[in-house]
């Protein structure tokens, strides 16, 4: 989780790529699906921060099809989701949630992550 955190904070997109992938292969190795859940998050925020809004998107979904609910008790997930909307439109935001609850998480991830 330090390593997600880190992620947020660092404001180099390139270092908070690097936290985001040490957060992701910690949470997958430890096998917990909360924390994996949460690191999406973190990680649809760097896509977001990139201007990847279908990414972000997909990746919101990935997260909640990981965690099996919508995790509303995290204040990114709402943040991330109304930017991608607003950007995106609803039919676009819609489409692209629904590719992201079909896609492979780890697949999303690799894409975001590569830049």
């Amino acid at each position: 989780m330090r390593h997600d955190l880190l992620g947020y904070l660092a404001e180099d997109l390139d270092d908070a790529c690097e936290h985001r992938a040490a957060a992701i292969q910690a949470a997958s190795e430890a096998g917990h699906p909360l924390a994996s859940a949460q690191v999406l998050v973190g990680i649809a925020d760097l896509a977001l921060r990139r201007d990847q809004y279908e990414q972000a998107a997909r990746l919101l979904a990935a997260s909640t099809t990981v965690r099996g609910l919508p995790d509303r008790s995290q204040p990114d997930m709402a943040r991330i989701e109304q930017a991608a909307r607003r950007r995106l439109g609803d039919k676009r935001f819609t489409e692209a949630t629904h590719e992201g609850a079909q896609a492979s998480w780890r697949e999303l991830v690799a894409v975001t992550l590569a830049g």
